[in-house]
């Protein structure tokens, strides 16, 4: 190889070198703006999903009328609580069976929620006589008087009805102490007081929605 030739070929190096040198150093100077954006966008999303409060479940819608009154958990637990305990009796099979739950041996039940007349007096116009149906998840209805919500109701003992009146009708969020399961709730009717034992078919489970209706 003649020193000519050798004199270009280590030119044509050198200006290979220099071209890659020039590129990699265009590469480090480049700006990083899109990347850091679209990390920022991303952090961003990813604290606006963690910190997204969940929209309040609606438990329960009292209706009269054309009025609709909606109430969370939370809603209900601002009204004032009722404490009390209760038991059921089996009324169909009396007189030839008492059955109590709990037995008459056993701790009452204890539950606390708002009186279902609390919930009615939200209603400015409220009839001066009514009815109200009780609707549940699982599409059952049952019925009750405005004496019944009153607390105007059958009080048992352990041998069959022994009055009327002892007795306050609530919506419990809690049964002794801890909040009601979805095996009965998570609102239930209840008929409560000092150890009160009244008809099984009063109370209601799965409870949605409560109806006013004039009579």
């Amino acid at each position: 190889m003649t020193e000519k030739n050798s004199n270009k070929i280590l030119t044509l190096v050198l200006a290979v070198i220099i071209c890659i040198s020039a590129i990699v150093v265009l590469y480090v100077s480049l700006p990083k703006n899109e990347t850091t954006d679209n990390n920022t966008d991303d952090t961003t999303n990813g604290n606006t999903d963690n910190n997204e409060t969940e929209e309040p479940v609606i438990l329960l819608t009292v209706i009269y009328n054309d009025t609709q009154n909606e109430y969370t958990l939370e809603d209900l637990e601002k009204f004032s609580a009722v404490t009390g305990t209760g038991r059921q009796v089996k009324s169909k099979l009396l007189p030839d069976t008492v059955l109590i739950t709990p037995a008459l041996n056993e701790s009452a039940w204890e539950f606390t929620g708002v009186a279902v007349s609390t919930l009615l007096d939200e209603f400015e116009n409220l009839p001066s006589n009514y009815n109200i149906t009780i609707t549940s998840s699982d599409e059952w209805i049952t019925e009750y008087t405005k004496d019944n919500v009153t607390g105007i109701v059958n009080i048992y003992n352990e041998t069959g009805i022994n009055g009327t009146s002892g007795a306050t009708m609530i919506l419990a969020y809690k049964q002794d102490d801890e909040y009601i399961s979805d095996e009965y709730g998570p609102l239930r009717i209840v008929f409560v007081g000092s150890d009160v034992i009244t008809e099984s078919g009063l109370w209601a489970k799965f409870v949605v929605s409560i109806e006013i209706v004039e009579v």
